[in-house]
This record gives C-alpha cells, sequence and structure tokens, in this order.
C-alpha cells in the first residue's frame, strides 16, 4: 500500500510540474501565436508579458488606434513574432537608446483582445 502511495504521489507531482510552467502564450498550428498579458508602456509601444508590441504594428492592425486605449490593459494579442538582438551601437560607432540583448517583438497582428478572455 505504501509503494502505491508513493507512486501516485510521483506521478501527481510530475502532472502538476508540467502545468506550472506559465508562459501565457498559445501556438496553434497556423504559425501565429496568443500572447496574453497587462500593456505596459515603452517609448515605442508596450511590453505585453515579455514581448514588445509597437505602435507601428499596432496602427498596421487598426488605423483608428490611440495610446489610452491599451495602456494598463490586459490584452490578448494573436499574431507573429519575431527575435531582434540589439547591441545599442549604431553604424557611426555611438551608443543609441535599445533594448541590449534579444528581444522578442510582435508583429503581422491578426487580433487584439482588449480585456482579456
Amino acid at each position: 500500500m505504501k509503494n502505491l502511495i508513493s507512486i501516485v504521489a510521483v506521478f501527481s507531482i510530475i502532472l502538476l510540474s508540467g502545468c506550472a510552467t506559465n508562459d501565457n502564450v498559445t501556438k496553434p498550428d497556423d504559425g501565429l501565436i496568443s500572447i496574453i498579458g497587462i500593456a505596459e508602456e515603452t517609448k515605442d509601444g508596450f511590453y505585453v508579458d515579455k514581448y514588445v508590441l509597437t505602435h507601428e504594428e499596432i496602427e498596421k492592425y487598426d488605423k483608428n488606434y490611440k495610446s489610452d486605449d491599451f495602456a494598463q490593459k490586459n490584452l490578448v494579442i494573436k499574431g507573429k513574432i519575431k527575435e531582434v538582438e540589439d547591441d545599442c551601437v549604431s553604424d557611426s560607432g555611438e551608443i543609441v537608446q535599445c533594448r541590449p540583448g534579444k528581444t522578442l517583438f510582435i508583429y503581422d497582428i491578426e487580433s487584439i483582445q482588449i480585456g482579456g478572455i
């Protein structure tokens, strides 16, 4: 009986640890992903979870976009992700304002839902 309880406990821990990862991203088969998160303002758009959603990409999706519509709101965004690495140095060699390292950008937006699911 002790062995049975131990086996059930181990399987329960394995099952729960698999469910514990929370990336706020779903990846359907159509190449688009859904991102869920609060829109935190940045210099050229918003951070949504660990992704950057630029004003430019939002305007491609919605010509009537106003940044106040999104700021500090829960968003569900369906689109594509590209990873960009910036070394924070311009072509002339001077240091510029940037996001050092790898940044994940949202683009080709199919939908933006305000207020979550």
